[in-house]
């Protein structure tokens, strides 16, 4: 354990210094962020104006489905997002043989050995942003319903994570595949509609237990607001067990077809 403490230390230190070195790249990157999301929070506030009432969803409701989204997003690209979406790099350019032969876990050295320092800022914007919408709003919340929220975060962040880490194994056969992740990413930019939408019941089956849509963004909402506690986290920790499960699966099963850039 020691070792590998020290390992991710040393490696993300070095992104640190790699980000002092291109503080302006840096600076304007999250400049860059905090504009993105004010122009989210606008859109959806003019959208909510047009047809959210009709939902019957307050306009907090659908502030917060954002935040989560962003929040969601942002814990993903710093601990796991430049593991999971250098995949393809080391299997086109034959890199992975680097981490095969390191005395480390091979979980560990492809999907948790490299922070990205950027989103840490973008997670203190988030919190910031959110404060200010509880003050706004007056919403009612309590220490239950913070934690509640908090770790149906963290769940719809290791789900995120295992549904990419299932998209990006597909490398391993296909090298590229950059048109398909593109088109299973802009599912998730549903994430950000509140579950009403989905009045179906087999597109909501399949937007929370096959492509999971609504647990990123609705399941926080509905955590915070302390609706379906009980069901609601049942429902999340089978849905996390399933997706890790598969993401751990195929990466040792699609590792076993990978085939060395020496052979």
């Amino acid at each position: 354990m020691k070792d590998y403490l020290q390992y991710y230390l040393k490696s993300n230190l070095l992104g640190i210094k790699r980000i002092a070195y291109f503080s302006k790249s840096f600076i304007l990157e999250i400049c860059a962020d905090i504009i993105n999301i004010i122009f989210a929070l606008l859109f959806y506030q003019i959208l909510y104006l047009n047809v959210g009432k009709g939902l019957g969803i307050p306009i907090s409701d659908l502030f917060i489905l954002v935040l989560s989204v962003k929040l969601t997003g942002d814990l993903y690209n710093l601990f796991f997002g430049a593991g999971v979406q250098s995949l393809p790099y080391h299997i086109q350019y034959g890199t992975l043989d680097g981490l095969l032969i390191k005395p480390f876990n091979i979980f560990f050295l492809m999907y948790l050995s490299k922070l990205n320092w950027k989103c840490l800022a973008n997670l203190i914007i988030d919190i910031f942003l959110f404060m200010i919408l509880i003050i706004k709003y007056t919403i009612d919340i309590s220490l239950v319903s913070v934690l509640s929220y908090l770790a149906m975060i963290c769940f719809a962040t290791l789900i995120f994570t295992a549904f990419n880490i299932l998209i990006y194994l597909g490398s391993i056969i296909f090298v590229r595949l950059d048109a398909f992740i593109s088109l299973i990413s802009s599912f998730f930019s549903l994430s950000t509609f509140p579950a009403a939408i989905f009045r179906n019941r087999i597109l909501r089956w399949v937007f929370t237990y096959l492509i999971p849509v609504i647990v990123i963004g609705n399941f926080p909402l509905m955590a915070i607001r302390e609706e379906q506690k009980g069901s609601l986290f049942l429902i999340v920790i089978i849905i996390t067990l399933l997706f890790s499960y598969l993401a751990y699966w195929g990466t040792i099963s699609m590792l076993k077809h990978y085939k060395s850039a020496s052979s």
